[in-house]
């Protein structure tokens, strides 16, 4: 059998979405403090949809108190609804949990490891969120959203009542 070799990277980017514009829902959060910069900041897994409705995944850091972090932090909050809580100064994973919105998709580089034992490869980043579904796009754009992701609410025969949460 013969074949081309390919790097790590390599098949990493296979396995990547195109750019583009997607819609997403806030499927974990957590309160942290950043390891570079000691700032607090909140952690956050998005359920990103494909032009399929096939669901993937990206981490992102909303990290305040630089001029990209600050404007990151309130994109987002437009983006998911929170535009009165981004308001008050104050937000935290609690908030953001289970919200939706809309937001560009970018490949990121692969980085070499801090360790100087290889690098990570290339992945799905968030580039910025946008503050309303993108009305014509080149790139696939999830054309059925669910309604609970489109409108911020809770998904069908989600309870709202959270007195009995466990937290």
């Amino acid at each position: 059998m013969q074949y081309t070799p390919k790097s790590a990277s390599e098949i990493a980017a296979m396995k990547l979405k195109p750019e583009g514009n997607y819609a997403f829902e806030i499927a974990t959060a957590e309160d942290t403090v950043s390891k570079s910069s000691g700032k607090d900041m909140i952690k956050v897994i998005l359920n990103v949809y494909d032009a399929e409705g096939r669901i993937f995944q990206v981490t992102d850091y909303l990290v305040p108190g630089t001029n990209y972090g600050d404007r990151k932090v309130f994109e987002f909050a437009t983006s998911v609804g929170l535009a009165g809580k981004y308001a008050s100064g104050a937000m935290t994973a609690e908030d953001v949990l289970g919200k939706s919105g809309w937001c560009k998709i970018k490949i990121g580089k692969a980085q070499r490891k801090k360790d100087g034992s290889g690098e990570f490869p290339p992945r799905n980043e968030v580039a910025w969120y946008l503050d309303k579904a993108p009305a014509n796009s080149a790139a696939p754009v999830r054309r059925e959203v669910p309604e609970h992701v489109a409108t911020n609410t809770p998904p069908p025969g989600a309870s709202v009542d959270d007195s009995e949460a466990p937290f």
